[in-house]
């Protein structure tokens, strides 16, 4: 485990305070209490679930940890770290940054955009399945989307699923994260992006759309995950790639990551951050006036239902008038 993961250390003092924290409440309860009964099968189940009901808050520390790392050999507050820095680190032990570059491009993690100097995408990177510290059939315990955070902030606020650009963009600027202080003012660059969406939307801007997400990358690139199109991405665990290539490891080769890290050129100029134009909603909302004319067939349609539904029953008891014999018989059909 020591060589595995390198906060085993860390996990052991964790458990041991948690289970000192469960002993101290048991005396609370019980001036009996007995220290000879920690090890009854009662007591042993106590503490692994207590163990397991708070491994998100051990989990949360660990993923802070790798935040701040990558965050500290960030290439120019992109929110990405250059692949060849990205493995450096990793040779030095402290951190395990060694994953396969066709890994990291399945998971959504490698920015690609410039071919000679490929980028991992730090929020997209912690939220992958590789920084699970568990994984059952019922639950995985992985680092905690940040952006939730900040969209549910949104989503109380707006109380609507599309708003207008200008109240978007009045309550972003004054929207703190762990990485970006507030109050601030928004770039002419993120105003027109925010305008672009609207236009997309007959004036409105969707807070559940792909292009919304992608804005919300460019404002917190260190804590919303850049949106890949649907289809592009296919994030798989680690067992499940390595299953998949019939290898018995994640990691790329020593002798390539040492061929990537030793690139020490860096590129010419600061390119702005990847944006695509493909949406993708979760649910398309109709704006009012939008779609009169197929309105005005639905009322149509609706009054003509209408009258069918008074016209036909009408027209059946006059023939049941008409014929007595099967009155019984038609009320039952109707």
């Amino acid at each position: 485990m020591a060589e595995d993961f390198p906060a085993w250390g860390d996990f052991k003092m964790w458990v041991q305070d948690v289970r000192q924290t469960l002993t101290e409440e048991k005396v609370r309860r019980s001036f009996e209490y007995n220290p000879a009964r920690e090890l009854t099968l009662e007591s042993v189940v106590e503490q692994a679930q207590e163990l397991n009901d708070h491994l998100g808050a051990f989990q949360d520390i660990e993923c802070r940890s790798l935040k701040a790392g990558l965050a500290d050999i960030e290439y120019r507050n992109t929110g990405r770290v250059l692949l060849s820095d990205f493995y450096s680190v990793g040779l030095k032990g402290e951190y395990l940054f060694m994953e396969h570059v066709d890994y990291l491009r399945k998971l959504g993690a490698l920015d690609e955009s410039d071919a000679n100097h490929p980028s991992v995408i730090i929020a997209n990177y912690l939220a992958g399945p590789a920084n699970c510290l568990a994984s059952t059939s019922f639950h995985s315990v992985c680092c905690f989307d940040e952006c939730e955070g900040l969209l549910g902030h949104l989503e109380r606020t707006i109380q609507a699923p599309s708003t207008t650009p200008e109240r978007i963009a009045e309550l972003v600027s004054e929207l703190r994260s762990d990485t970006v202080d507030a109050p601030r003012i928004l770039s002419t660059t993120l105003v027109s992006r925010l305008g672009e969406i609207a236009e997309h939307h007959h004036g409105l801007v969707p807070l559940h759309g792909r292009l919304f997400a992608q804005w919300m990358h460019h404002v917190y690139p260190l804590e919303c995950p850049y949106p890949h199109a649907s289809g592009t991405t296919t994030p798989i665990t680690p067992d499940e790639w390595m299953d998949e290539r019939g290898v018995d490891e994640i990691a790329a080769p020593e002798q390539e990551r040492q061929r990537l890290s030793a690139k020490v050129s860096s590129p010419r100029k600061t390119e702005a951050l990847p944006w695509s134009a493909v949406e993708e909603l979760v649910v398309a909302h109709t704006s009012p006036g939008s779609n009169q004319k197929g309105s005005s067939l639905a009322r149509k349609f609706a009054a003509f239902a209408a009258v069918l539904a008074f016209a036909v029953p009408i027209a059946k008891a006059a023939t049941a008038i008409t014929r007595p014999s099967q009155a019984k018989w038609e009320k039952h059909l109707v």
